[in-house]
């Protein structure tokens, strides 16, 4: 049997406006929710420009596909 959509939505939003709820408890958990995690500090490890470039260039490749793509055609 088939319904107009218009007569599903006289249907439901009378019963949507009727849904009302505070927001006293959201404050509460406010802070727990959006809570920064705690700052992890990594190790610096000094690299020579030669070896920034090569981990630049890796991250690029690894990360983008049709770049992985034209790189392994390019060593083949």
């Amino acid at each position: 049997m088939a319904v107009a959509l218009a007569s599903i939505r006289d249907l439901l939003l009378p019963g949507l406006w009727e849904i009302s709820a505070g927001y006293g408890p959201i404050s509460k958990q406010w802070e727990e929710v959006f809570e920064a995690p705690p700052r992890v500090e990594f190790p610096r490890i000094p690299l020579s420009p030669a070896a920034t470039l090569a981990c630049a260039a890796a991250a690029v490749v690894l990360r983008n596909p049709v770049v992985t793509r034209r790189f392994w055609k390019w060593w083949a």
